[in-house]
């Protein structure tokens, strides 16, 4: 596979300290939507750290800053192995990568024996039918989307900026053309041919589903430009490209996400007030509106900013341009990926062309993934034996005994300078 003369803006450093800190604070985001979760805090913090599906949460940020820091180091690492190993080595190299991660992510589960989630009795029994829902839904664990959608990316992300952003918008075209189809009637569970075929009717899909990759590919190409715009220009006047970059980033994809409010409102009861209302309502045309709207309607979309959960009364029905982890949708991603090159252009005038160093940043932004299983682990083993009640004094101690037993470890492993990175 052939390299463009353009596709390396410089020789490759072994490491960047804004991305260090970067890393380390979503790490950190990451830890407080778990412990969140996790321990009774005598009030919700869903609403702001939660994964709500239909608007944009602070909690919802971790994800896609996780996958700009992936794109950013994809391209890294693959252009200094590109100029040390040829191509042949380098690319066979990440495959190797990618596939151990999704295997890393899926492996655990699988030991404890094959079992799939259930959704109704609709959903098919047999073998074919439980592969389905494996890949539909219970496969779709972070680190998988991660790997997948770095295979996705890797035949371009040593191309030049031209070529990713056509790849990225060929696939987003792909991905309205599917939804406009099928594939929202697929992700909530309702009739459509291609359930009723793989016998997974009724069963609802995770984190944008089997396709995915295709939009969850926007903050990896956008990491990758960051790589490229952080090793041709100094820090100073790469800080400022990114601001730039992500006010544009995030203001488009927060002004197009207005469309969702041409689509009807949600009706249906709401077991929780903060939760998505319970409607059979069918969505007619998920990307291409045909309603008449006023620009009162419009406009009235705007008096629920990001990270403020909306009334019940702007609620709409599920559609592509809705700010939606759950559903993947480019507005949530464009949106979320804006944030984070704006946090990222901070780090880059902090770290890179100051002296800002933050120890617990360094120590979990280097040693990520790591610090991502053992949570995983330790969270798991706490929140078992800690009170389920005791308002957030207890809580916040859970999460202190929480967050030393994951970061002593990852700790010793940088001061042995181990590091896992895949």
């Amino acid at each position: 596979m052939g390299v463009s003369s353009t596709a390396a803006p410089g020789p490759p450093r072994a490491r960047f300290v804004s991305m260090d800190q970067f890393r380390g604070l979503t790490i950190l985001l990451m830890f407080a939507v778990h412990y969140a979760g996790r321990f009774a805090w005598g009030v919700n913090p869903r609403p702001l750290l939660g994964h709500l599906s239909y608007y944009l949460s602070v909690g919802d940020l971790a994800f896609p800053w996780f996958q700009f820091a992936a794109g950013f180091a994809l391209r890294l690492s693959l252009l200094r192995h590109l100029e040390t190993r040829g191509s042949w080595a380098a690319y066979r190299r990440t495959v190797r990568r990618c596939l151990l991660l999704i295997l890393l992510a899926d492996l655990p589960p699988l030991l404890g024996g094959w079992h799939v989630s259930r959704w109704g009795p609709e959903q098919g029994t047999d073998l074919k039918a439980q592969f389905a829902t494996y890949a539909k839904t219970d496969g779709w664990t972070i680190l998988a989307i991660i790997g997948v959608t770095s295979l996705w990316v890797l035949p371009v992300i040593a191309r030049s900026a031209r070529v990713r952003i056509g790849f990225l918008l060929g696939g987003l075209a792909l991905h309205a053309l599917a939804m406009q189809t099928f594939y929202l009637d697929f992700m909530r569970g309702r009739p459509n041919p291609v359930d009723a075929f793989l016998g997974t009717v009724g069963v609802h899909g995770k984190e944008g589903g089997p396709l995915c990759f295709l939009v969850w590919a926007v903050p990896q190409i956008v990491g990758s430009l960051a790589y490229d715009g952080i090793v041709r220009h100094q820090p100073g006047r790469a800080g400022r490209q990114f601001l730039i970059a992500g006010v544009a980033l995030a203001v488009t994809g927060y002004g197009l996400s207005s469309l969702s409010s041409v689509y009807p409102v949600a009706r249906g009861p709401q077991p929780v007030a903060y939760l998505y209302p319970e409607t059979e309502q069918v969505t007619e045309s998920p990307v291409l509106p045909f309603t008449d709207v006023s620009a009162g309607e419009v406009s009235a979309y705007f008096r629920d900013p990001p990270f403020v959960l909306p009334p019940a009364e702007r609620i709409r029905l599920w559609n592509y341009w809705m700010l939606s982890r759950w559903l993947a949708t480019p507005t949530f991603m464009l949106t979320a990926t804006g944030w984070g090159l704006m946090l990222y252009a901070a780090f880059v005038w902090l770290c890179d062309a100051g002296t800002f160093r933050l120890g617990v940043l360094r120590t979990l932004g280097q040693n990520p993934l790591i610090a991502y299983l053992l949570d995983g682990l330790v969270g798991g083993l706490v929140s078992g034996f800690w009170p389920e009640s005791g308002g957030w004094p207890w809580a916040l101690a859970g999460s202190a005994v929480s967050f030393g037993l994951t970061y002593g470890p990852v700790r010793l492993l940088e001061w042995r300078r181990i590091h896992l990175r895949l």
